[in-house]
């Protein structure tokens, strides 16, 4: 599973303690657990799904969908923890080709779409401050908020914070990623990039910082390489340029691996717990601002020290708790130091990888959600009212500036005003 898979399938687990859950997925090849429901969202199917609950919890939905639960009177989450006008405008920024005005009109699609989701829904779920900081943003600046409804709605205390937590599981039997690479020897001090090498991260800078360490003996696998969903057909440009690098170096096979296709879900943590550290780097940009990175929660829970680029919100995390290096800067000599640095200090190592045992119980599925359990479970949903679903605000024009001019004494000020 990927992100979304990982999040839904854990909410529906940590809600099912409290509650009677019904998961669902949008079509058979996604279904992913045999106890999962498939709803096909251009028939009428949900609509008995949908009877069934009083709450739903969705990432998306269309508009007869939210159409026929606000008329039935169930209360609408709405998980924002993909901040999606960010990624689809991230898409772009490493883009080789120029956007055209087709994609303008995408992209305000998105806007209008969150606009709608912002104007029915009761409660929005997001990952973490920033995120929270950057939705409060758009609500204000696409007129969501008014004097009139600011109070009433009380759209701030309906935001939760509940970002992605670290799956409790058994210790595998097992370790497969040495298995997996042949060209890895039992001695040596293994790397890893534990998720895809999407467009905004840079897997060449991490191959560069490989090239200048001297110490054959670290070796660099990249895991995820094709996203499972048959959507994605294609590797992404940055996987490709990484793979090229990597060959054109000479490093491929010898110290730096491809892993191709996509580790199940299940069968993870037997891959990350035969790595000595993981590592990433994304670039500079927006996206990296209000992301959320998955994976490293998978580097807490396994207790893996994790090496990255500072400007995440995960890279801050692991800076204040001491749980890896964050790269001040972007380059492979910094990278490659860093490296050096956590393979060849084992007094530093084990300070790491004590801290890690330390926090990462905060970081769990059960406290991560416990602010979704706590609105839930306050609320009676009987007495949810049935409103009919509201239009979706238009965003707020300028308003048209008349300039009047007034003289005061012998100073003239130009007012401006409607």
């Amino acid at each position: 599973m990927a992100g979304p898979g990982m999040r839904y399938t854990h909410v529906a687990k940590v809600l099912s303690k409290k509650f009677d859950v019904t998961l669902a997925v949008q079509s058979e090849a996604n279904k992913g657990i045999d106890d999962a429901v498939v709803i096909d969202p251009s028939t009428d199917d949900y609509k008995k799904h949908f009877d069934a609950v009083d709450y739903i919890f969705a990432q998306w939905l269309s508009n007869p969908m939210i159409d026929y639960a606000k008329a039935h009177g169930k209360l609408l989450i709405f998980d924002l923890y993909a901040p999606v006008p960010i990624e689809y405008l991230a898409g772009f920024e490493f883009a080789k080709d120029a956007a055209t005005a087709e994609k303008d009109e995408e992209f305000n699609n998105i806007i209008a779409m969150y606009n709608h989701y912002l104007a029915v829904g009761d409660v929005f779920t997001c990952s973490n401050e920033r995120q929270r900081d950057f939705w409060t943003g758009y609500i204000t600046a696409n007129g969501l908020f008014k004097p009139s409804n600011f109070k009433q709605k009380q759209m701030l205390d309906n935001l939760l914070t509940c970002p992605m937590g670290t799956s409790v599981g058994p210790i595998p039997k097992e370790l497969l990623l040495r298995k997996a690479i042949p060209g890895i020897k039992k001695d040596d001090f293994v790397l890893i990039w534990t998720g895809g090498i999407w467009d905004w991260f840079d897997g060449q800078l991490i191959v560069k910082a490989m090239s200048q360490l001297k110490d054959t003996s670290i070796k660099l696998v990249f895991l995820g390489n094709k996203h499972p969903n048959s959507i994605y057909d294609k590797e992404t440009a940055e996987t490709t340029a990484t793979r090229k690098l990597a060959g054109k170096l000479g490093l491929t096979g010898k110290t730096v691996f491809f892993l191709d296709g996509w580790i199940p879900y299940e069968e993870r943590t037997a891959y990350f717990m035969d790595a000595d550290a993981a590592i990433y780097a994304d670039r500079d940009s927006l996206e990296t601002r209000f992301s959320h990175r998955t994976r490293v929660l998978d580097h807490f829970w396994m207790e893996i020290p994790t090496i990255c680029s500072s400007g995440d919100y995960m890279s801050a995390v692991i800076a204040a708790h001491d749980l890896g290096i964050v790269v001040p800067d972007r380059t492979p000599q910094q990278f490659a130091a860093a490296i050096l640095s956590l393979k060849n200090d084992s007094k530093r190592y084990a300070t790491i990888k004590q801290n890690l045992h330390n926090v990462k119980g905060d970081f769990t599925w059960e406290k991560t959600l416990q602010p979704l359990v706590d609105y839930l479970s306050s609320i009676d949903p009987k007495t949810i009212r049935v409103i009919p679903a509201e239009a979706a605000a238009a965003p707020v024009a300028p308003p048209k500036l008349r300039l009047r001019q007034r003289v005061k004494k012998s100073a003239k000020m130009l007012l401006l005003g409607k």
